[in-house]
């Protein structure tokens, strides 16, 4: 069974950024785990 517990107040946050270098090797990778994490339900990304 999975529980979602939420965190207690201050809840913790974190900001997410992704970068790749300029020969572009990983760019396909680095924007497609971009949309998957814009897709991503937001009360799962908030609990």
């Amino acid at each position: 069974d999975l529980k979602i517990v939420p965190f207690q107040e201050p809840m913790p946050q974190r900001m997410i950024c992704i970068a790749w270098r300029k020969n572009k090797v990983r760019q396909d990778e680095c924007l497609e785990l971009a949309k998957i994490i814009r897709g991503l339900d937001q009360a799962v990304l908030a609990a």
